[in-house]
């Protein structure tokens, strides 16, 4: 055990003091006693921070007010918040290694982010979707229900809509998305389409406002797999309206749901391909080869 979890396993262990003075035992609170304690944790967590301003001539209108600027005082705010912050954790029965676990991942989510961030697309620019074009779906979906959800048989979401979206939930929160089964010449697709110069947006309705993992999980499985990119665009509304709305731009638009492609094939100037699906306003590939001598 490291210094660091010794801190945090104290704290744990002070928070459960406190609850227990209430009545409560931190391992079986009930929910409804966490929502409350929750409260109570933020809003003093909130009133920590801002006595780290009070340490400080923050106001611009007003005179020097503090005696001494103290490295000392502020430390001690900034402990503070540190130990509010750590027994919430505690309260929601979160553990170091939980902990160490989630803040490497969301290091790694940040640091890709600002990467993205600072990547500006250059002509030509081709926004291609994940599920169903870079991804097998839905036999990526069926394939981790089979292995994780083995009493699940015959799932239909015509006959069993309840089921199918209980699947659909557990897919996406345990790690799914990690597992999904890579579109055969996906990889080498990628690759040889940045030879040629491409910039390469993936474009995708993967829900992660809903679930914040799942930011975490597509990053993983394209880095895992080596797949080439230059940003990943997470799409809440329809498509068409980041491209339509000048939000976002393309030369290239690559998907395979109809409905999607057909609203993208309004916009000028944009080649539209829709994955096994053909009309006048846009072309059809069965796979990322043809798809690729296609683009030129």
């Amino acid at each position: 055990m490291d210094e660091i979890e010794k801190l945090y396993q104290e704290q744990a262990d002070f928070t459960a003091n406190i609850l227990n003075g209430f009545g409560l035992d931190l391992a079986n609170i009930e929910e409804k006693d966490k929502v409350k304690w929750t409260k109570e944790y933020v809003l003093s967590i909130v009133k920590e921070l801002t006595e780290i301003l009070d340490n400080l001539d923050w106001k611009p209108h007003r005179k020097q007010q503090n005696e001494i600027l103290s490295t000392a005082n502020i430390l001690e705010e900034f402990v503070d918040v540190q130990k509010f912050v750590w027994g919430l954790m505690a309260l929601w029965g979160i553990d170091y290694d939980a902990f160490s676990d989630a803040y490497e991942k969301k290091s790694w989510v940040v640091r890709e982010r600002l990467r993205q961030e600072r990547t500006t697309l250059k002509k030509p620019i081709m926004f291609i979707d994940l599920d169903g074009v870079l991804c097998k779906y839905p036999d990526s979906f069926f394939q981790w229900c089979d292995k994780h959800l083995p009493n699940l048989k015959h799932l239909d979401k015509k006959k069993n809509p309840i089921a199918w979206e209980e699947a659909k939930h557990q897919y996406r929160l345990n790690g799914g998305k990690q597992e999904a089964l890579v579109e055969e010449n996906a990889v080498d697709f990628l690759k040889r389409m940045k030879e040629k110069g491409w910039s390469i947006a993936i474009y995708t309705y993967r829900p992660v406002t809903l679930y914040k993992n799942i930011e975490y999980d597509t990053l993983f499985w394209l880095n895992e797999h080596k797949m080439l990119y230059d940003k990943i665009i997470w799409a809440s509304r329809e498509k068409s309206f980041y491209i339509n709305s000048g939000k976002a731009t393309c030369d290239v638009f690559v998907d395979d749901d109809k409905e999607t492609c057909l609203s993208v094939s309004c916009i000028p100037g944009i080649r539209v391909f829709c994955k096994n699906e053909s009309r006048n306003e846009m072309s059809s590939f069965g796979d990322l080869v043809e798809l690729e001598k296609k683009i030129g």
